[in-house]
């Protein structure tokens, strides 16, 4: 029903404390990202914005991506260029994030993470959300094709260690979930929730981004469908 080349874009996004003086460096990051990094350029990013109001972003309204930054937050959204090439996308994807956003971004100003989280968005014929919806209601509720949900659990590490008490939120978004793009489909949101917060998430964040592919794969792609409501 679901497949790695149904999905339209992934995104990581993080929420940290607030950074009053984030955005003073706006200028120094944004010059870095398009001139001075080998993972990012002024081609991937062509639009740089100049309403400064509460956050600042980086785009390309040609390819759909773009990179946001606000004193508590930094999102990037990345439209797969090549649904066939998915793992080879993805994986230079998440070599962005660890290898560039992460470092200098995240570390380098200090910022202390609360929660990151990463969406993978799918488009879905009418029949295939009716299809998916019917494993979450019961047969005399089919045809619900717009709606929204959330399951959270308790990670391994807040299951084993004295106090850690992080944990997983997974939201799935279905019906019309694209207004840049209009279309219909589902996006499935792997959060984690750092408790306590950290400082640091250089050597967290790569495991986090397989973590979060193999739960879209297990949650999304091979849950086999309900029948009658069970």
């Amino acid at each position: 029903m679901i497949s790695l080349t149904d999905i339209k874009y992934v995104l990581f996004g993080v929420q940290f404390n607030h950074s009053f003086k984030l955005l003073d460096y706006w200028g120094s990051i944004a010059d870095d990202i398009l001139y001075k990094s080998e993972y990012f350029n002024s081609e991937f990013f062509s639009q740089i914005s100049t309403q400064y109001t509460t956050e600042r972003s980086l785009s390309n309204p040609i390819t759909g991506n773009i990179l946001t930054l606000s004193s508590n937050n930094l999102v990037f959204k990345y439209y797969i260029k090549d649904p066939k090439k998915f793992n080879e996308e993805y994986r230079q994807f998440c070599d962005r994030i660890n290898k560039y956003l992460v470092p200098e971004i995240l570390t380098k100003y200090n910022l202390v993470i609360r929660r990151v989280g990463c969406v993978f968005s799918c488009e879905m014929s009418t029949s295939d959300l009716e299809v998916f919806s019917a494993r979450y209601f019961k047969e005399n509720l089919q045809g619900i094709t717009d709606f929204r949900f959330a399951q959270k659990e308790v990670t391994k590490a807040g299951q084993l260690w004295h106090g850690v008490d992080d944990y997983i939120n997974k939201i799935y978004t279905v019906g019309k979930i694209d207004d840049e793009k209009e279309y219909k489909g589902l996006t499935y949101d792997f959060q984690l929730h750092y408790k306590p917060l950290q400082a640091d998430i250089r050597k967290k964040s790569s495991e986090f981004l397989k973590q979060a592919l193999i739960y879209f794969k297990k949650d999304v792609i091979t849950l086999e469908t309900r029948k009658n409501g069970t």
